[in-house]
């Protein structure tokens, strides 16, 4: 099955159509991460997620398992909204296809081609359905998991120890603008964030 998807992806590279397709499918992965990251950071934070833009790109990689699930329901729908189509093309002869479709050879095929064929899209199905349902089981505590260290990432990586404000102390702090600053501190393994107002010293 895999040796097939591998086929595929060859030969969909092979044109230029397919590698905007492929450009296009990548370019929507990444927007997609960084907008479930946008919404983590700003879970936490309440201010926009671009004052963050190391954490951003980080979490962003970490939101990569959430989208293979989506990955795979909706390869499984275009599976089961084209099973017709699969089930003409195994069902027909190659004589009545060549009669249909103007310009069609029929290939060699190999010992038991189209039972082949229906294992592996039976087989792709399969694997979509348990990592869809593995995903559901997981996700949850997958969640929980990336909004505990994204905090983590956020205190250690874009706050700083130092700043010119009076009011603030024993806490690290982000330069918001226009007077605001975020105001982290941690107490054991938890984290707060609130917006506040920097007097300067």
């Amino acid at each position: 099955m895999f040796h097939s998807l591998i086929g595929i992806y060859k030969k969909t590279y092979e044109t230029i159509l397919g590698k905007g397709i492929l450009i296009l499918g990548g370019t929507l992965c990444v927007n997609f991460s960084l907008c479930l990251s946008g919404v983590v950071i700003n879970d936490i934070t309440s201010v926009s997620p671009t004052n963050f833009p190391h954490s951003l790109i980080f979490i962003a990689a970490a939101m990569i398992p959430l989208i293979l699930p989506l990955g795979m329901i909706l390869l499984f729908a275009v599976i089961l909204v084209s099973a017709p189509i699969w089930g003409w093309f195994f069902v027909y002869d190659d004589k009545l296809k060549k009669m249909l479709i103007p310009g069609y050879k029929p290939i060699q095929q190999r010992i038991l081609h189209k039972t082949t064929l229906i294992i592996q899209i039976l087989s792709l199905i399969t694997y979509c359905s348990f990592i869809f349902h593995f995903a559901q089981l997981k996700g949850d505590d997958y969640i929980s998991y990336i909004n505990s260290k994204s905090q983590s990432m956020i205190y250690t990586l874009e706050m700083f120890d130092k700043s010119p404000c009076a009011n603030i102390n024993n806490a690290k702090i982000s330069f918001l603008g226009d007077g605001d600053v975020l105001v982290a501190s941690k107490n054991n393994d938890r984290y707060s964030f609130k917006v506040m107002k920097c007097e300067m010293k």
